[in-house]
């Protein structure tokens, strides 16, 4: 079993294609002992939903 601080999901909803912020926050936050799910660029919204629960 992992340790770590959390889970964060990262990505950007919709027709954003900018990627490069989430990508920079992902690795900081693994970085610092986070799980991270990256969910990658113009992902719906529900997927965010689903990737939550």
């Amino acid at each position: 079993m992992e340790d770590h601080l959390g889970c964060v999901i990262t990505g950007t909803i919709g027709v954003d294609a900018h990627v490069i912020g989430t990508k920079v926050i992902s690795r900081a936050l693994r970085e610092a002992g986070f799980k991270v799910v990256e969910l990658g660029a113009q992902t719906p919204a529900e997927e965010f939903i689903m990737a939550a629960q």
